[in-house]
């Protein structure tokens, strides 16, 4: 895939609007995390790094993470590919949580109900520190909806 091709918006997707982003969150429970990065890389960012980074600013969040099982998911994708000097890199993080087709409720998959991503350019020496910075970011976004949609009871 040319890079080009990731630049240009799919005529298929559609950004919910902050409303609708907060409402897929209601009531979520506990999550687990699933990384995906392209390890080892030349940047010296690691899975477990990565996971650590996740889980902490998500129970700073106040939402509950618990060990890999069934249930919703928060996946996290980071990506960079380097030619000489220059990079692409992308980070995306989306909550995965349980669904059910309406015509069998028998028939269920995960499905995404909250995204964010970043996709953009960098020096090979300022890319870990650009990757981090999106996904700490996005994380921040995802807390920030989450406790919109669940505010704590006083």
């Amino acid at each position: 895939m040319t890079l080009s091709a990731l630049l240009v918006p799919s005529a298929f997707s559609q950004t919910p609007d902050v409303a609708e982003r907060r409402a897929m969150l209601k009531g979520l429970g506990e999550v687990h995390t699933r990384i995906e990065s392209a390890e080892p890389n030349e940047f010296g960012l690691r899975d477990d790094q990565i996971r650590t980074d996740v889980e902490l600013r998500l129970r700073k969040g106040g939402i509950h993470v618990t060990d890999p099982g069934t249930g919703a998911f928060v996946y996290v994708s980071v990506f960079a590919s380097c030619l000489n000097f220059t990079c692409v890199g992308q980070v995306r993080v989306a909550v995965y949580q349980p669904a059910t087709l309406n015509r069998d409720n028998r028939i269920g998959a995960p499905a995404q109900t909250w995204s964010d991503a970043e996709i953009g350019m960098n020096t090979s020496a300022k890319m870990a520190d650009l990757l981090r910075k999106w996904l700490a970011d996005m994380l921040d976004a995802l807390v920030n909806d989450y406790l919109a949609a669940n505010p704590k009871v006083q």
